[in-house]
């Protein structure tokens, strides 16, 4: 039987702080990127990135999903365009919020996803 997480594993976002700030420090690029009118190449690349950075984290973890439960590249890809989404949010408003705000919540909302039916008991 897996150990239950500490708490601190279970509120850190899994995406780190580093592409946080990338987009927090350069909100106009990340803008006209990810606009209706930006890249799709570039929207695809970024979903690629976390999709892989998601997956590594289930990696690292020993993370496996419950038989017959959504599989973990569907929880990658579910996952990652949900920050992208948020990302897309935070920055249609103008930043209203800290990064770090929106980092918070995004994982609030995903985490359940990462855990849930893995056998890992939240803290």
């Amino acid at each position: 039987m897996r150990q239950p997480l500490s708490e601190e594993v279970c509120r850190r976002s899994p995406s780190g702080d580093h592409g946080q700030r990338h987009v927090a420090d350069r909100p106009e690029l990340y803008r006209r990127l990810l606009a209706d009118t930006g890249s799709s190449v570039f929207a695809s690349r970024l979903r690629t990135f976390h999709e892989r950075q998601f997956l590594q984290i289930w990696h690292d973890m020993t993370l496996s999903a419950a038989p017959g439960s959504s599989p973990a590249d569907l929880r990658a890809r579910f996952t990652a365009t949900a920050a992208q989404g948020v990302i897309g949010w935070w920055l249609e408003r103008g930043q209203a919020e800290p990064m770090e705000t929106m980092a918070a919540w995004l994982w609030t909302l995903t985490r359940p996803l990462w855990f849930d039916e893995t056998g890992i008991q939240l803290a």
